[in-house]
């Protein structure tokens, strides 16, 4: 909700293009700051209309696949600090590594396994 309702152009568009890719980034911030303007987005129904009008209408044919789902993987991403949360993990993963190796004299090695949802 903060996010959708109170987020600047900038912060929007940054949002989406760092975390979800959005190749019609400023229109689709367009048209939230537009929607914003009559009243709040209050529910993901009313995000998706939004997000599809915003849309030139050949991506809303030839698109592959929800014309909402990069901006709403950004807005999720965006909410939930998730690369903040990764680069801790990471941090101290290879901080706890380094601390193991120096101590065994030995080399360590460090797997990261990405799991992806669809």
């Amino acid at each position: 909700y903060d996010v959708v309702n109170t987020y600047d152009f900038q912060a929007l568009c940054r949002v989406m293009r760092e975390y979800g890719e959005e190749r019609y980034t400023p229109a689709v911030a367009k048209g939230i700051l537009r929607r914003r303007e009559q009243h709040p987005i209050e529910t993901t129904g009313e995000l998706v209309e939004v997000i599809r009008s915003s849309l030139p209408a050949k991506a809303r044919r030839e698109g592959g696949g929800h014309p909402a789902k990069r901006v709403f993987q950004a807005i999720r991403i965006e909410v939930n600090g998730e690369l903040d949360r990764l680069r801790e993990g990471l941090e101290a993963a290879f901080a706890q590594e380094e601390q193991q190796a120096n101590s065994r004299s030995k080399s360590a090695r460090l797997r990261v396994i990405e799991k992806r949802q669809s």
